[in-house]
């Protein structure tokens, strides 16, 4: 349909007898004319900045077995690492 609605606007028919002709909507035709013209360009995105205090592999391994140790294995959350009153 597409096609034959192009051939017929090159041939000098205008949009709205053409869209009739075909049963395509014009909206449609010159979305699908536009699209085929002007293709969307492709989104890249920016590389990731790395951190400037992000821990390194050993600090990472120490902080994972004291949160892992058994002083902290029952507690849920920083809430439960309150000091209770005495």
């Amino acid at each position: 349909m597409t096609k034959a609605y192009g051939a017929l606007i090159a041939g000098g028919v205008s949009t709205r007898q053409s869209a009739e002709l075909t049963g395509l909507a014009r909206a449609t035709a010159a979305r699908r004319r536009n699209a085929a013209v002007a293709p969307t360009p492709a989104v890249v995105a920016p590389p990731r900045v790395e951190p400037v205090n992000k821990l390194s592999e050993l600090e990472r391994r120490h902080v994972l077995a004291a949160l892992t140790s058994e002083r902290f294995v029952d507690l849920g959350s920083a809430a439960d690492l309150r000091p209770t009153a005495r």
